[in-house]
């Protein structure tokens, strides 16, 4: 990359963070992508835009909760997380078969809460002596 991620993200999220109209943030979008491909820095853009996400969460004070399950779930998930949601927050509902049944909670892709039978299986057979 011609220029760090983060120097990106923080361009990216100062423009964002400034009332736009539609047409306008149309626009800088259209720029922003633009400016990327000039710069041959496009691969990095998935990186750039998560980046830029993270700081106007950060400065906003909201959070990024992620919820995984085995299967999708009967209630939503803002529902499930009513008493650990706050307004603000973004609450992503994602289905991973992997973790067999039970759920887990990502918050700002750091602390987590795994309550999934794959893992209680892991940390079963770990402690173990099979």
């Amino acid at each position: 990359m011609r220029h760090k991620t983060e120097d990106y993200a923080k361009v990216l999220a100062a423009i964002i963070s400034e009332p736009l109209t539609a047409e306008e943030e149309r626009k800088v979008v259209a720029n922003f992508f633009f400016l990327l491909k000039k710069n041959g820095d496009s691969r990095g853009a998935k990186k750039i835009i998560d980046a830029a996400e993270k700081l106007l969460r950060k400065k906003s004070g909201g959070r990024k909760i992620v919820l995984e399950s085995a299967r999708p779930l009967k209630e939503p998930a803002g529902r499930i997380l009513a008493g650990v949601a706050r307004a603000g927050d973004e609450i992503e509902e994602v289905v991973n078969p992997k973790l067999i049944a039970g759920i887990k909670v990502t918050v700002n892709d750091e602390s987590q809460f795994d309550g999934s039978l794959s893992r209680k299986l892991e940390k079963m057979f770990k402690n173990s002596d099979f």
